[in-house]
Order: C-alpha cells, then structure tokens, then sequence
C-alpha cells in the first residue's frame, strides 16, 4: 500500500504474532492515517517524521541448515541511511538497527511488541512528534516514560496462545524509553508498545529475540553473546562482515556490503532534494541556502499581463520555464501514454508583490470538483480527485502549501490551505478557459527582499467518467512513481531551489 515502511521488521512463531504488520484500515476514517505512518511499524524514523519515500537496498544475504541472515539499508530521511540486519540461529534472533547521519538527529524505533519492560521506573509523559497528519503521533495515549542509560539492556517478555517470546534490547546511546498505547485492528482496540528514541548523528540499537528458550545476553560495541542450551554463540559484528561463532565450533562470516557506509545512500529518485525539512517541524520546510549549482534563476519586474498571450508559450526573460510530460508523471493506474499523455507548463516569475506562477493545463475536458462535494471512497480531501494545482512553498521566513481548484460556477479559483505546511499568506488565484485546457495564475504574496525561495507544483489529471484523479504531473519529477495515497501531502525535501536576481 505504499507504506513508509522500510525495515519494517515482522515476528511470528506459530498462532502468535509478536512483530505484525497492522496492514490497512477503514479508507473513510481518520484512523487510516495511523496504518500509513512509520510510527505504526516496527520500522525506524527520523525526528517524529515518517520515512521519507525512498527505495531500499539488500545488502547481505545467507543461509544455510542453521543459520539465516539478511541485511537491508534504507534512506529514511534526508541524509540518515539506517540499515537492519537480522541474524537467525536456531530458536533466537540477533535484530540490528544503525544509522548514520550528516547531522544529528533525532532517531525512534517502535517496537509494537505487548510485554511490559523489566527494571523501568515508568513516569507519566508527553510523546510528541512532528506534527504530520501521518506522522501518527496524534492517534496515541497512555504515555509513560524512563530514561535509560547506555549500555543498560532491557528485557521485554509475554506469553500469548501457549507460546512465549522474550526480547534484551541494547543500544549504543541513552534512550529515552517510552511506553504508550495505540490503534490495532480494528481501530477501536488498542494495545501498548514501546518506543526507542537516541539523539547523535550515528548509533546502534541491537535485541536478541528468543521463542520458546530461555537464557543470558551479553551486549558490547560490537559483540553479542547470546547462552543457548547447546552453549554460547558469539556474534562479532564489523562494518562490513558479521561473523558467527557457534556453540558447535562452526564459525559464518556473512558478508554484510556497505550497509554501514554513511556515503552509501540510495539515489533519491525524482527531484533534486535542497529543501530539508526543520527537524521538529517536517512540513514546513525551509528555503536552503544559496548556492549553486541547481538554482533556476528569475527576475522581479513588473508584469504588465495577468496572461501569457498564448498559454503555451511560457518562456520569457526573467521567467523559469517548465514544460511537464512523461518524466514528471505519477499514475494511478495507466502509465502516461495509455493515459493520453497529458501535459501541462508552468512558469515561475516574480513581481514587487510577491511569487508569480502561471500553469496551464492542455486537457480536453477540464473536471473540477465543486465546493462543498465530499469523497466516499477514502479520507482524502474530495477535491484531490479533479483537475487542480497544488503549491508548494518555503522561503526562509515561513512556508505553505495550498491546493487552487477553479469554480465553473463562479469564476474564481477556491484555494485551501494544506494542513501541516506552515502560515504563509493564502495566494490570490484566477483562471480562464483557453484552447486545448485552462490556465491558472497564482500570486504568493511575499516579503520583497527575499530573494530565493523553494517551490514545487503538481498537477492532478482527471478526466469524465472517473470517480478518482487518473494522476499527477509534478514539476519536480516523478519518473516511476505511482499516486496512490498520496492525497495533497508532499515531501519537503522535493521542492526546487529558486534565486530572484
């Protein structure tokens, strides 16, 4: 379903499902943006954020009659590549999450697993996160807190349909540990877990997960000695290998890749990423510092027009120019030819007032949702589902975001504050059927002496006959991509770099 949910880790031993994945809920009810946040997976996240979308990468692979290992790496957020590698050995598991980061951060690993937590002086507290809708800190209560050392384990254990599993938890930094509760399934059930939070630009988090067996663990930097009743396995773990000492005399060397490597992020697919989000506040995104080389560069003047003369004809002096096609296309179900190949042109300037934008659209038929309409099918706003253009928007003052759909009925362009993104003044927007399509114009009002900012506009394509928006053309890229559950949210990190000169 689209997921931020990388490294999301799954335990189960016979009826009992220790680490589940919760999958979906009602598409009509606000629970739903609990299931699509990384918060409701064993899966790590970055500064109360959920991931942000990004592939993964294998990076190590073994198994034989007993002993099983992979190992993944993910770019979860802008600069933090965390990796999990999971070792299996006979009745027990050896879970690793790292993450390396060009700054630091603030790193949380939920842990959804209902055992209280031994030795804990549990306290009544707050646990905040960034504040996105799907974030889902917003859908959790009960909330108790300790803080635990490093390198002081603790130890989680249930018993649930006649099987028992038990946990040792370790990490490298002081965490503060934090115990609330939260939707299952259905929504109306809920059922404690655990969070992890640690601060630093890198770290560790090691468990030794057992079923059925008991025995000690022994933590260090980069050891694990896990007592089996065949004796002691020892886990020796390097930046690039993790080698296995059996009880039995054997010893495995799995070769592990790059996975540690703080330059070995995935390729952020699509846009360019200069616009980082604040670490407390992810969706309002600030406007990076000046710099080359990726700036597209505009001229404040005055604009004698509120129109181009011909719509698609967008290029001028002081105008940045971009025509949106097959590259720039999300779908949802036909890819951009089977579509119609739809295409719009957006045009990026600057006045005394403020931002101005023009996008015009080339479609046959225009499908405007009118205000007050209400969507049947899921939880996103009604007017995602028709022709529309959302804005996105950052300068170092403030930021927002909107979506600017046309009204047939009277002439003016309705636009809605995105939740999430910020206070910045509400555009003024207007629109006139043209040949081929519609135009709409767009003025942000700002501050005169900004002189860089960051934007990205998308698109949504529709067409008659269709309950939902056939896709999306996004000026930042979206070679690939698909729209589903997207609604009208945006990662910051896509916006563009814009310098007014």
């Amino acid at each position: 379903h689209g997921h931020p949910d990388r490294l999301n880790l799954v335990f189960m031993h016979g009826r009992a499902r220790w680490l589940d994945d919760l999958g979906t809920g009602s598409y009509v009810d606000p629970s739903l943006h609990w299931y699509r946040s990384t918060l409701a997976h064993n899966a790590p996240l970055v500064d109360g954020n959920s991931q942000a979308r990004s592939d993964g990468r294998l990076a190590g692979l073994h198994s034989d009659d007993s002993l099983d290992a992979v190992v993944a790496r993910a770019e979860i957020a802008p600069g933090v590549v965390a990796s999990r590698a999971v070792v299996t050995a006979g009745t027990y598991f050896v879970d690793e999450v790292r993450w390396t980061a060009s700054r630091p951060v603030r790193f949380e690993l939920p842990v959804h697993f209902d055992a209280p937590a031994t030795g804990l002086s549990l306290a009544g507290a707050r646990l905040a996160g960034a504040g996105g809708l799907e974030d889902g800190f917003d859908f959790i209560g009960d909330v108790t807190s300790a803080r635990v050392s490093a390198p002081t384990p603790v130890r989680l254990a249930a018993t649930r349909d006649g099987h028992a599993a038990t946990a040792a938890i370790w990490a490298s930094e002081d965490v503060e540990w934090y115990v609330a509760s939260a939707p299952i399934q259905p929504a109306t059930e809920h059922r404690p877990f655990h969070l992890l939070r640690a601060r630093g630009a890198s770290g560790v988090i090691r468990a030794v997960w057992r079923w059925g067996e008991h025995g000690t663990e022994e933590f260090a930097d980069g050891e694990v000695a896990v007592t089996t009743p065949r004796g002691v396995d020892r886990h020796v773990i390097g930046d690039r290998s993790w080698v296995f000492h059996g009880a039995d005399g054997r010893t495995v060397d799995v070769p592990i890749g790059d996975a540690r490597s703080p330059d070995a992020a995935p390729a952020s697919g699509g846009a360019a990423r200069h616009a980082t989000p604040g670490t407390e506040t992810p969706h309002t995104a600030a406007a990076p510092e000046r710099g080359p080389p990726e700036w597209h560069e505009i001229r404040r003047q005055p604009q004698p027009s509120q129109w181009f003369p011909d719509a698609r004809e967008r290029t001028g002096p002081g105008w940045a120019t971009f025509a949106l096609g097959e590259r720039h296309y999300r779908r949802t179900e036909e890819p951009w030819r089977d579509a119609g190949e739809p295409r719009a042109w957006v045009s990026v300037g600057a006045d005394p007032d403020g931002v101005v934008i023009h996008v015009m659209v080339e479609t046959p038929e225009p499908v405007f949702v009118p205000a007050g309409a209400t969507n049947p099918y899921d939880n996103e706003h009604a007017d995602v589902n028709g022709h529309g253009i959302q804005l996105y928007y950052a300068t170092p003052s403030g930021s927002g975001a909107w979506m600017a759909v046309p009204d047939t009925h009277t002439g003016a362009v309705r636009v809605r504050p995105v939740p999430g993104w910020g206070s910045a003044p509400i555009p003024r927007a207007e629109w006139r059927r043209v040949a081929g399509g519609f135009e709409v114009g767009v003025r942000i009002p700002a501050d005169a002496r900004t002189d860089h900012f960051a934007l990205d506009v998308i698109v949504n394509d529709a067409s008659p006959g269709r309950v939902r928006r056939r896709g999306q053309l996004v000026m930042s890229g979206a070679e690939g991509e698909f729209a589903y559950l997207r609604g009208d949210r945006h990662d910051p990190a896509r916006l563009l770099s814009f310098a007014i000169v």
